[in-house]
């Protein structure tokens, strides 16, 4: 047994010990709460100069507003300027009115509203009359009209959902998103409800409840035109794209709009970027796949398209729709258009050189090296016949059918002296 002398030292030697680890993790404990202290206060002082600066802006540009007191026209126009890329800097106005408060929109903001109005659309007015309307000021517009009709109820087809003048959902939600598509279906007008069932992708009976206005139609129309003229111009390329008159332009915008993009034109562009109008012409007839997997021909398309690029056509086109898809939209009737337009042809041809020439002569020349020397040849027709100077001779059919007679007749004459007995 340890004498009492020796216990007590070793038990305050001990003791010495305890005391000396404690207060060695002690002193860790101590440094390691100081250095969190002073993050938490350093991180304190930041948020604290952040809610100034935020409660001045507030006071300021009433970044904290209340929205429920916003009106329907001002949410929509705020969420659709936050979500559509393509409006213009000069359209970002403040909407603001006295006090920080909403104001009024401008009218910048809506520039598809004034036109619109100014279309007057009535509620008998059929889609012939309202394209002849709108034909002055846009003919994109009025092309979409002809071609794709406003349904009064959207429609499914082998794309998916369509509403109004072929604006596609389900395409656009691939290619842009929900909320890109949910903030044109409102600003065009449609509600919240039927804004959900159409983002829903129901089937077409269980969307036979929404009715789609002309209005609507239009709107859908000049909120994606913006797009698809950005994507015609980079296929064609910006200089020579530019300098095409606008019903070239719109003619080419919406031959994108309606086939997804001018990527399987190719002899088209090739055509345009020469300045060879009739080249251009017949090969504007775009294919579309049936259920079967067969490929078609759309010759409605392209009797439409021919029209609006040529300019005036259209006009005519759309004062008698019925007789001129008769007339032109079928198969045989691509050789008609070009027999009846030749002349124009070989007039906006020399006028899209002459605007090469000018506006971009670099690279128009360049084109030119590479392209072709002889532009298309218009089919020829019954009873004309070409001549070595270049000039067209009129051949009648009577006179022909009379030399082949004549010739039979000469063939029996030998024939039957051949066989006649000598004498």
């Amino acid at each position: 047994m340890v004498p009492s002398s020796s216990s007590t030292l070793v038990r305050s030697f001990l003791g010495r010990c305890a005391r000396a680890q404690r207060h060695r993790y002690t002193n860790r404990t101590l440094m390691v709460g100081m250095l969190l202290g002073a993050s938490v206060a350093l991180l304190s002082v930041q948020a604290l100069s952040t809610l100034e600066r935020f409660d001045s802006s507030r006071t300021q540009h009433q970044f904290f507003e209340d929205t429920s007191s916003w009106s329907k026209e001002e949410r929509l126009s705020r969420m659709y300027k936050a979500l559509n890329p393509f409006i213009t800097q000069e359209s970002h106005h403040s909407l603001e009115g006295k006090n920080g408060a909403p104001g009024s929109l401008p009218e910048q903001a809506h520039p598809h509203q004034a036109f619109i109005e100014s279309l007057n659309i009535k509620p008998n007015d059929t889609v012939s009359e309202i394209a002849q309307k709108a034909l002055e000021s846009d003919r994109f517009i009025a092309l979409a009209l002809m071609v794709e009709n406003i349904p009064e109820r959207p429609y499914v087809d082998a794309a998916g959902v369509n509403v109004g003048a072929g604006y596609c959902v389900t395409k656009r939600l691939a290619a842009l998103g929900k909320e890109k598509v949910a903030a044109d279906l409102a600003f065009a007008g449609f509600s919240e409800a039927h804004i959900k069932d159409l983002l829903s992708q129901k089937k077409e009976a269980q969307l036979s409840h929404i009715h789609v206005t002309k209005a609507q139609a239009i709107s859908l129309l000049m909120i994606t035109k913006p797009e698809y003229e950005q994507m015609a111009k980079k296929a064609i390329g910006a200089p020579f794209f530019d300098a095409l008159k606008p019903e070239k332009q719109d003619t080419l915008t919406y031959l994108t709009y309606n086939t997804g993009g001018l990527h399987t034109f190719k002899k088209l562009v090739q055509a345009i970027r020469s300045a060879q109008p009739q080249a251009a012409l017949q090969e504007m007839t775009p294919r579309w796949k049936s259920e079967n997997g067969k490929w078609n021909l759309n010759h409605r398309l392209r009797a439409w398209a021919q029209a609006s690029f040529l300019g005036k056509p259209l006009e005519v086109a759309i004062q008698d729709p019925h007789a001129f898809e008769k007339q032109f939209a079928h198969k045989k009737g691509e050789r008609a258009f070009l027999q009846e337009n030749e002349d124009l042809i070989a007039q906006k041809a020399k006028e899209q050189r002459s605007l090469f020439k000018k506006h971009i002569p670099q690279e128009f020349q360049k084109v030119a090296n590479t392209a072709p020397k002889k532009e298309l040849h218009t089919p020829k027709k019954k009873g004309t016949a070409q001549s070595s100077s270049g000039q067209k001779s009129t051949v009648s059919m009577s006179s022909k059918l009379s030399e082949q007679r004549a010739l039979k007749a000469k063939q029996k004459v030998d024939a039957s002296s051949k066989s006649a007995p000598k004498a």
